[in-house]
């Protein structure tokens, strides 16, 4: 007799809960490291791993609930307690702002308003709204994250103009190569005086 197949029980799954990864192909070396969970950007959770710097991005079926709530790993100290001049493109986690929902969420910097004001933007939002330093906890790299189709032809349009670029320097160079070689003149051959003959007086 078979028995039913049983799904697994929801996790119910929050930030900064305390976890190991399962089951991934990609990167096999990964499965069963620990971290915690530090959000989830494009429908995957953002999970540090204690002991190594970059973030990776993972599916939820890649995670482990071990402990809920597990308190935040050193690396992680509240760095906006410094108030850091964040950068067009930088990655940070949301908090303590009043519209809850937003809290613990990742966002994208967009551009700086003044000294302490971000514009910042959550990919569930479609309107960016501004946010203090004192608000945002500034995230390393994380990897696993699957760029936009939009994204992918960018760079690859920039990269093919880059390639395009070398190739142009690349000839320019050739060719005043070619014209040095051109414009230099052959040596012409050193011609030998021929002996006078001595006159015997």
């Amino acid at each position: 007799i078979q028995k039913p197949e049983t799904s697994n029980p929801p996790q119910n799954l929050e930030v900064f809960d305390h976890i190991k990864l399962v089951g991934l192909t990609s990167s096999p070396e990964d499965n069963n490291k620990e971290g915690v969970l530090e959000g989830k950007r494009s429908g995957r959770w953002v999970v540090r791993l204690f002991n190594d710097p970059v973030l990776k991005a993972v599916k939820e079926s890649n995670v482990e609930l071990i402990k809920k709530h597990h308190p935040q790993p050193q690396p992680l100290k509240e760095e906006s307690l410094i108030l850091p001049q964040l950068l067009e493109g930088q990655i940070v986690r949301l908090k303590g702002l009043q519209q809850k929902e937003y809290n613990n969420q990742i966002a994208t910097i967009l551009r700086k308003i003044d000294q302490t004001t971000y514009e910042v933007h959550i990919e569930e939002q479609k309107s960016p709204f501004l946010v203090s330093s004192r608000n945002v906890v500034l995230l390393p790299k994380i990897t696993g994250l699957n760029d936009s189709p939009e994204k992918q032809q960018h760079e690859e349009s920039k990269q093919n103009e880059n390639t395009q670029d070398i190739k142009t320097v690349n000839q320019q160079k050739q060719e005043q190569q070619d014209t040095r070689t051109e414009i230099q003149p052959q040596p012409q051959p050193q011609v030998q005086p021929e002996p006078q003959p001595q006159v015997q007086p």
